[in-house]
């Protein structure tokens, strides 16, 4: 644990404690509690603004949903499979733009095709958020 070894490099008292408030400050514990505001649109991905225009910002989040889904062999394999077995029908604009971006809109070859699909199943999939 860090506190232990910040008290062992003498940087912390040896009594101290973490106190109870700060314990729940952890990345998972603030996603879930603001999940609500970026979910209805409070509060924005980059709330203090960003070079990505909206279609490399609707990627952003798209291509970590599908990084965090590939992770394992076995993610990768299942996500794999379901972006194989749905059908890949013209999409809403959005979509569309962001297949052009990656230049995926006419893929060559088996994997360029496989990427095209996968990146419209993790599209899809943060379509709401």
């Amino acid at each position: 644990r860090l506190i232990d070894d910040e008290k062992k490099a003498r940087k912390l008292n040896p009594g101290f404690d973490l106190p109870a408030a700060w314990r729940d400050n952890t990345p998972e514990s603030l996603g879930n509690r603001l999940s609500e505001f970026r979910r209805n649109g409070v509060l924005p991905d980059f709330p203090l603004g960003c070079d990505f225009m909206p279609v490399e910002q609707t990627l952003v989040r798209a291509l970590s949903w599908l990084k965090a889904r590939t992770a394992s062999s076995g993610g990768m394999l299942l996500t794999a499979i379901s972006a194989i077995a749905r059908s890949a029908p013209r999409e809403e604009t959005a979509v569309e733009q962001a297949i052009e971006r990656m230049s995926l809109a006419q893929p060559r070859g088996l994997k360029e095709r496989l990427y095209s699909r996968l990146i419209r199943l993790a599209l899809r999939a943060n379509r709401d958020r």
